[in-house]
């Protein structure tokens, strides 16, 4: 289960990286922050990321043109124009297995794990 700041954190993608970069497994989690992976055994390092996509759909609808003049305007032009665009809603530091500090020994048979980020 993933739990942000102690409630769980639906809609976030979950990877599992064996050691030296090798096996890999992802997972999303669901409603209740719950996911389920076949992680490969052995150390595993941990990313979670997860991001905030209300008016991600408008953004990504931005036209080339109108971009090329937001980056021309000035900054409450170019702030305006980007306040749709796709925001993290933990740190950062957890998108990456190397920076998030999360790490598990996966083992046969293990149970449920709990991992715990914040927002910053």
């Amino acid at each position: 289960v993933v739990l942000l700041d102690g409630e769980p954190l639906p809609q976030a993608n979950i990877a599992f990286v064996g050691e030296d970069g090798g096996a890999f497994a992802t997972a999303s989690t669901d409603a209740q922050g719950r996911f389920t992976l076949r992680a490969a055994r052995g150390l595993n390092k941990v990313s979670v990321a997860k991001f905030d996509t209300e008016g991600a759909e408008e953004w990504a609808a931005t036209s080339d043109e109108e971009e090329e003049e937001l980056l021309a305007g000035t900054p409450e032009e170019m702030a305006e124009g980007n306040a749709n665009q796709p925001q993290p809603v933990i740190a950062q530091k957890y998108f990456n297995a190397d920076t998030s500090g999360i790490q598990f020994d996966v083992q046969p048979g293990m149970g449920e794990v709990t991992i715990e980020v914040t927002k910053e």
